[in-house]
């Protein structure tokens, strides 16, 4: 493996503080006109299972700028310190597997994803678990699926896995519920950090390095959920 981030910066994203919600953060006007973008999602393919990113935009685009603007000062309240990296809005068709977001930047290390739900009822549980790994989302490229992002083997596996734990993360009842599209191996070792359900308005945040994964928001009767996200680097 070849190190890329410095000891000291591995040890400032081990240090960054958990998850986090915000309830009501954002407001009506700000909730309805972040709900246009949905509007956005027209290039799919029919029966497309895999999640769908129908925008990367960094904080200079216009769109960016406005977003920044406007929930500038609450996410100082809710990260501290932090540099806005990049948004884009999500409609994900097929649930995640645990994994991390953690990404690798020559000039800057990865603080925390944002999550903006955009509509109700989907689960996403971020667990203590962290992954730092230099490569690219925690994982080399050759264990990913090409066509849809998601990583094929179990995070526990990757040489940057840290903080096992003893148990699994959920009962089989509270698997089998919700978790149903993951093998229940992949939640061995794992404790939780937060299990959040979606409420549009709420803002939540999780380390970029923290493993986290949605439900079976399909299984649970919602084929498609809108979220924007974004990221933010260590000032």
């Amino acid at each position: 493996m070849t190190v890329r981030y410095s000891d000291a910066q591995l040890q400032q994203q081990r240090d960054l503080p958990g998850a986090g919600v915000r309830r009501e953060a954002v407001s009506l006007s700000q909730l309805t006109w972040m709900q246009k973008f949905i509007a956005r999602d027209t290039n799919l393919n029919a029966g497309e299972t895999g999640p769908v990113i129908t925008g990367d935009f960094g904080p200079r685009d216009p769109i960016g700028k406005m977003l920044t603007k406007s929930l500038g000062a609450t996410l100082d309240e809710c990260l501290g310190s932090h540099r806005a990296s990049f948004w884009f809005l999500a409609a994900n068709r097929g649930p995640w597997r645990p994994h991390a977001d953690q990404i690798w930047h020559e000039t800057s290390v990865p603080q925390y994803t944002v999550l903006i739900p955009l509509t109700a009822g989907a689960r996403t549980c971020v667990f203590h678990q962290r992954v730092l790994d230099p490569e690219p989302w925690g994982r080399k490229s050759q264990t990913k699926n090409p066509t849809n992002y998601q990583i094929e083997t179990r995070p526990q596996e990757s040489v940057g896995y840290e903080g096992h734990g003893t148990g699994y993360a959920f009962t089989p009842e509270h698997h089998a519920s919700y978790y149903s599209h993951t093998d229940y191996q992949w939640f061995e070792g794992l404790t939780v950090d937060m299990e959040y359900e979606w409420h549009p308005g709420d803002i939540i945040w999780w380390p970029m390095s923290a493993l986290h994964c949605s439900d079976n928001h399909v299984a649970q009767g919602i084929p498609v959920k809108y979220s924007i996200i974004m990221r933010t680097w260590f000032v």
